[in-house]
């Protein structure tokens, strides 16, 4: 009697053990992929990286609300080349000058209206069915009300719809005087921290500006994923004065071309005048690249982990394109590693 005791008591603390096991497993993020382009149609590398990282969900941006002398209006409207075969969630870009312009509280009433009904066009046209929008948008003190309102409107008029918003790090740190939305979940946009400039800055991740706001990630009351950047672009400076900025620069052929003579890992300079990517170029001009290396993303989530309150249900990546993959190159499981962090 005393073995069978004990053997039942094993058999329990065995299913006990795999439970906890099977739960931590099935809490870890997995990887999504923002996708901002204007044409939807992805290249054949582009569907393998769905596949090699086993990606069950985009957001897909679906247009911007900007301010024009006409009042408001959607700018950018995505057209769909193909059916995108992941689940899809709509996100809406609205400027800080839309926000500004739109006119009091009544006025929004007809932008929420508006912005359903462009967004259930655009999925019905493409046969997408969608149970999450994310609007993405840098409120701050002057127009939180404005955003907010609208957001409340949004789920008032579509009670079904899960709404979610970027929230960006000053909104993290200052959440006191800019509040939180109210809103199913956010996704915190760990990129685009630091000024835009011709030094040694890197605009798009500086781990040291970084660690100046995620403290305020202990007490942010709202469940949280990470989008992190896997984006580079070029900054052109000419003295010490930004000239241009460049997004999709092929790496390989920036380091082949002859107009430049590459002086670090990261900056070209012009030998003599001329034209690369359609840019004009004048003698001893510089291009600085800027990205986040794979270094600084595992590092970035590392720090993430310190403070977060909760495991992210998924890490985004920013954004879909096979040139930001040819660009770097990241280990087989370097993702999907990521999301044992936490």
């Amino acid at each position: 009697m005393k073995r069978k005791l004990i053997f039942v008591a094993l058999a329990a603390l065995a299913v006990i053990v795999c439970w906890r096991i099977l739960s931590c497993n099935s809490s870890k993020p997995v990887i999504s992929f923002y996708y901002w382009k204007t044409v939807f149609e992805l290249t054949e590398k582009e569907h393998q990286l769905l596949a090699d990282l086993e990606v069950k969900r985009l957001y897909i941006r679906y247009f911007d609300v900007i301010s024009s002398e006409q009042g408001l209006k959607p700018d950018a409207i995505v057209q769909f080349k193909e059916k995108p075969t992941c689940e899809v969630v709509p996100v809406v870009y609205i400027t800080t000058d839309a926000m500004i312009a739109k006119g009091g509280y009544a006025s929004n009433f007809a932008l929420a209206d508006s912005v359903l009904l462009l967004i259930n066009n655009i999925s019905k046209a493409q046969g997408i069915e969608y149970k999450e929008v994310q609007f993405d948008c840098d409120w701050n003190e002057s127009t939180e009300e404005e955003y907010f309102a609208f957001i409340d409107l949004i789920q008032e008029r579509s009670p079904d719809l899960l709404v979610t918003s970027t929230i960006r790090l000053h909104q993290v740190k200052y959440q006191e005087r800019t509040g939180i939305p109210n809103v199913h979940s956010g996704t915190l946009m760990y990129y685009n921290m630091g000024r835009i400039a011709a030094d040694s800055l890197n605009s798009i991740y500086d781990r040291d500006i970084a660690r100046q706001y995620i403290a305020g990630l202990d007490d942010y009351n709202l469940p949280l994923n990470i989008a992190i950047p896997v984006f580079s672009w070029g900054v052109q400076s000419r003295g010490n004065a930004v000239v241009d900025l460049l997004n999709k620069i092929d790496f390989n052929q920036l380091k082949s071309d002859t107009l430049f003579n590459q002086v670090s890992d990261r900056v070209f300079e012009a030998k003599h005048n001329g034209i690369f990517d359609d840019v004009y170029f004048a003698q001893g001009d510089r291009l600085k690249l800027e990205y986040a290396s794979p270094e600084d993303i595992r590092t970035a989530i590392q720090d993430i982990s310190e403070y977060l309150q909760e495991t992210p249900k998924e890490i985004i990546l920013y954004d879909l394109d096979e040139l930001n993959f040819e660009n770097q190159i990241y280990e087989k499981e370097f993702f999907h590693s990521l999301c044992t962090s936490f």
